[in-house]
């Protein structure tokens, strides 16, 4: 099982160098040219900020499992493939199709070869045949792969594969992610729920439940945990709030900011969803903790409302890409602007707010009376899109890109101490929303700046998702 957790450093893949065994025994000079082409590729992979870990050239089976081994073992991002020759795809294939572990083809090659090229400059550049030959047979066995070409010297070829890697990376978080519940999902929300444990079988998402009998504030406390609260509520007062913030409140949010994260981590949980509507069974929280999830938010973690276990991981996993990076739904359109209102029950990120947050206290009528702490604020300014993850008929899904701009929250806006934002779609808001509902998107979205619908293509190519880019 991956230890999903939140990501910190840099993307780390495997690379793979395949070679032909009968070119050593024919031609061994021709291995020096295809070390040095190896070589050539992990240096510029590193220096493009990913950390490649290496292996020997591999021509067998047993060389391409052994590879395969340590890469699961190291964690890996992804593998990345490189043909330095032709290369017999029956070699590879079954070790790459069974791993869990991401597959990227790099089509690339030393030199270009054309009308001016040598006869025996094809040796050292046939890497395609073997790429082609393994695609081929990737493909027939059900692996979700992508691939890459072009040459090193193109200023697209790097910053491409640094992308796919990333998606990788993205797609990875999602298919093994483990999200802890908090409550049961909201009953009746169809859109947020698969049954018969389709969301293990069909996505890999584990749902681990918090034990609701039990006082959130036990989970891992020690003596000193109030003066720690204290002096966390005090510093996040001064950094986040400017001092206005309620103290009481913020120090009763900051020991279940506190608990909550001890409980995430010791479970290898990269996410939460919560729902407290109506409060669970036998509930030991004595506020819902909005707050709590925007701190979380702000480290990398996903969160969700309502139970709704498919968006969180999705959050988590769109945060491995983009830090800026949060959970909201599409409540209210304002067709005068081409825009549609934004918020979210499930707190906030606050790398996406604007200017000075807010700490509120209030009793929500849709909890029962029970007390909702939270981190409020306008969403910021930018280029950002919105995105779904959208169960379909058989037993497939959909990744729904929409690319848009967050629109500047005046200073004199009236929609309340909330979270609120104006999305405004590249394509007119009626054709976007309809679109939408057309194409099955949840009500609950996940909102990423700067996010690059080809990026979230990719991801849905490794997942074995479709993918629907809206604008």
């Amino acid at each position: 099982m991956m230890n999903e957790s939140v990501r910190s450093g840099s993307l780390r893949v495997g690379l793979l160098p395949l070679y032909f065994k009968l070119y050593d025994e024919l031609i061994p000079d021709r291995r020096i040219g295809a070390e040095a082409y190896h070589a050539l590729l992990a240096s510029l992979i590193e220096a493009a900020g990913v950390t490649p870990v290496n292996v020997p050239v591999c021509r067998v089976k047993e060389e391409v499992d052994d590879a395969i081994s340590l890469f699961e073992t190291e964690n890996v991002d992804c593998v990345v493939v490189l043909n330095l020759s032709y290369s017999p795809s029956m070699e590879a294939v079954y070790s790459l199709s069974r791993t869990a572990l991401p597959v990227l083809l790099l089509l690339t090659t030393p030199d270009s070869y054309g009308f001016s090229s040598g006869a025996s400059e094809i040796d050292y550049n046939q890497g395609l045949l073997g790429a082609q030959d393994l695609a081929a047979m990737l493909r027939r066995s059900g692996k979700n792969f992508a691939a890459v070409s072009g040459h090193t010297n193109s200023p697209e070829f790097l910053p491409d594969v640094v992308r796919t890697i990333t998606a990788a990376a993205v797609s990875r978080r999602l298919k093994s992610a483990r999200v802890g519940m908090i409550g049961e999902p909201f009953r009746g929300m169809g859109d947020i729920q698969l049954g018969g444990g389709k969301m293990k079988d069909l996505l890999g998402i584990d749902a681990v439940k918090f034990d609701m009998t039990r006082d959130p504030l036990s989970y891992g406390f020690t003596g000193d945990v109030d003066a720690n609260a204290s002096a966390m509520a005090d510093a996040d007062r001064e950094i986040f709030f400017a001092g206005k913030a309620p103290r009481d409140a913020l120090v009763r949010a900051e020991k279940y900011y506190i608990s909550l994260r001890r409980w995430l981590s010791d479970r290898s949980l990269g996410s939460v969803t919560m729902n407290f509507t109506p409060p669970p069974k036998n509930n030991m929280f004595d506020h819902v903790p909005q707050f709590a999830l925007s701190k979380l938010m702000g480290e990398g973690y996903g969160a969700a409302a309502d139970g709704d276990a498919m968006s969180a991981a999705l959050s988590a996993a769109l945060s491995t890409a983009y830090s800026a990076t949060t959970p909201v739904s599409m409540f209210c359109p304002d067709w005068k602007s081409e825009s549609v209102y934004l918020s979210s029950r499930a707190g906030v990120n606050p790398r996406c707010l604007s200017g000075q947050p807010s700490v509120t206290v209030k009793k929500d009528p849709l909890y029962y009376g029970l007390e909702t702490i939270a981190m409020t604020g306008a969403l910021k300014a930018g280029y950002a899109g919105l995105v779904s993850l959208a169960p379909q008929d058989f037993d497939r899904f959909d990744l729904i890109y929409a690319g848009g701009e967050m629109l500047d929250v005046p200073g004199n806006c009236r929609a309340g101490d909330s979270v609120r934002g104006w999305f405004r779609p590249h394509i007119p808001l009626n054709a976007m929303l309809s679109a939408y509902s057309e194409n099955g998107g949840s009500h609950h979205l996940v909102l990423s700046w700067c996010a690059d619908p080809e990026l979230i293509r990719l991801a849905a190519v490794f997942s074995g998702f479709g993918f629907v880019k809206l604008c």
